[in-house]
């Protein structure tokens, strides 16, 4: 099933994991590539990241809460750029 057939559904995330940022490599879920379905993190911050569609965004501190999981499919948490910490993928 491709992101774009999922994104329709409600789908409960099968594979939880820590995101420790880095500038170059992409999200890694017992060693195979992964995309999110969701992220959450522990202490806001800015949170910058490469989308599934290759888009490099940076979100600013404030405009997502602590605590929430925020449904957003990334394939990157860039360590440059990212201020939020404790910061967890849901695929």
């Amino acid at each position: 099933m491709t992101h774009r057939q999922l994104q329709k559904e409600i789908i409960p995330a099968e594979h939880i994991f820590l995101i420790t940022p880095h500038d170059t490599n992409w999200l890694d879920y017992n060693g195979t590539m992964t995309a999110t379905r969701g992220i959450s993190f522990a202490e806001a911050g800015d949170l910058r990241v490469m989308t599934v569609n290759d888009e490099d965004v940076t979100i600013p501190d404030g405009a997502l809460a602590a605590g929430i999981i925020h449904p957003m499919a990334v394939k990157r948490v860039y360590a440059t750029g990212t201020a939020a910490t404790g910061i967890v993928g849901y695929a």
